[in-house]
């Protein structure tokens, strides 16, 4: 659960972790991860990496972006099926008011970011942003623009904020160039945050974005699909798609052929 919903990449040890708890998943789970199974409508017996990563994740990581993440600690480890169902529920509505949340959210952010002009550094900051969801708009924009992405929530005093970024940019290493800055901050190459007095926003999004127009000048910041190969459609044929499933576990690192 944990391997797949932090997105690490399903190769060498991992794929083979990914791979045998999935077989346990699907024949014993634990109580709380069976009533959650139960609740999203899926079946036991059929789960696979996407099971987790689209559905059962969000669900867990939930608590931790709109409450704390004990709860998901508690629903993985309880013993008590009451327990179980009740902590579900309130999951589910969790993960109701994430997704609301993340879409509101989404809007406002994308919203700045073109009255900006699209910029090789996207940046969208508000006081009202939710702290728990920042990631995830980051995420969304990034992927969206093809640009590193920082959603910023403002205070009085201290400001925070969650980056993610692309292959050609790291945002860790941008970050510590900013290091004077900033109150605090970590992550890596791709995904990171940071704390800063607020005094020191404005210069903040001035380096990072002189930082990002020089590492990016020249380079094509559009979707890229890589192909591995041409094929005819008879080529498909017979077991071919049973053979490709042998290659499962599929996720990061080891992408859905």
């Amino acid at each position: 659960l944990g391997t797949v919903a932090d997105m690490m990449p399903l190769l060498g040890e991992n794929r083979y972790l990914v791979k045998q708890g999935l077989k346990l998943i699907n024949a014993t789970p634990r109580l709380g991860v069976r009533e959650m199974i139960t609740q999203a409508g899926l079946n036991i017996g059929s789960l696979d990496t996407e099971s987790i990563s689209w559905i059962l994740a969000p669900r867990l990581n939930a608590a931790g972006r709109l409450a704390h993440a004990i709860s998901s600690y508690k629903l993985l480890t309880t013993d008590s099926p009451q327990e179980a169902h009740q902590l579900t529920i309130w999951l589910e509505q969790k993960n109701s008011e994430r997704q609301k949340l993340t879409t509101n959210t989404l809007a406002k952010a994308r919203k700045q970011v073109l009255a900006q002009g699209v910029l090789p550094l996207l940046v969208a900051s508000d006081e009202d942003y939710p702290g728990g969801i920042m990631g995830l708009v980051a995420s969304r924009l990034s992927v969206e623009f093809c640009r590193p992405a920082m959603v910023i929530k403002t205070g009085k005093q201290i400001s925070s904020g969650s980056c993610r970024s692309i292959p050609e940019f790291n945002i860790i290493h941008a970050l510590n160039q900013c290091s004077g800055l900033l109150s605090h901050f970590g992550g890596h190459s791709q995904a990171a945050g940071f704390t800063l007095p607020t005094k020191n926003l404005a210069r903040l999004k001035q380096t990072l974005l002189q930082l990002a127009s020089t590492e990016l000048a020249g380079v094509d910041l559009r979707p890229r699909l890589d192909i591995d190969a041409e094929i005819t459609l008879p080529d498909l044929a017979g077991d071919t798609f049973q053979s490709i499933q042998q290659l499962a576990p599929f996720g990061r690192g080891n992408p859905v052929p």
